[in-house]
């Protein structure tokens, strides 16, 4: 079955660990935004509740509007995946979608929760952890679709 893609860009946090034990958790932490397996759900209830207190509330509409949802390899919808980390063959990266190129103001948002996530998980998950954060960066994702033949019917 086709599956649209939602997304323009691809907002990668690159880790030293693998990114599965933590990419949902990490991107409702940042974003709000959880996809359909509820995955996530603690980190978007406290999320929520930093909104109104340091004043983000612009930031928490950018990501609600330009947050999207890709279904998985199962049909579940989500807001990010692992993503391949460069110059490795690890998935350490945890790959945010998004539909709009991101601010600078929203890329240092991103940025400054990003970091802020490790010690807020690390006491609840210390079989994994402390990781690092090593880089964020921006991937622009692009489809090109090209017919090769004509059949005749």
């Amino acid at each position: 079955m086709y599956q649209p893609i939602n997304h323009e860009y691809v907002l990668c946090i690159d880790t030293d660990a693998y990114a599965g034990n933590f990419e949902r958790p990490m991107t409702a932490f940042i974003t709000g935004v959880i996809g359909e397996c509820g995955v996530g759900l603690e980190a978007m209830h406290y999320f929520f509740e930093r909104v109104e207190e340091d004043g983000y509330e612009e930031e928490a509409r950018w990501f609600d509007e330009f947050v999207t949802q890709e279904s998985d390899n199962h049909g579940t919808h989500r807001p990010c995946s692992i993503y391949l980390t460069p110059g490795t063959k690890a998935y350490n990266s945890v790959g945010i979608f998004l539909s709009k190129f991101p601010s600078k103001v929203i890329f240092d948002f991103i940025k400054k929760k990003a970091i802020e996530f490790v010690p807020w998980w690390a006491p609840q998950n210390e079989w994994h952890y402390p990781f690092k954060i090593l880089k964020i960066r921006l991937i622009k994702e692009e489809i090109k679709q090209t017919t090769i033949k004509h059949l005749c019917v």
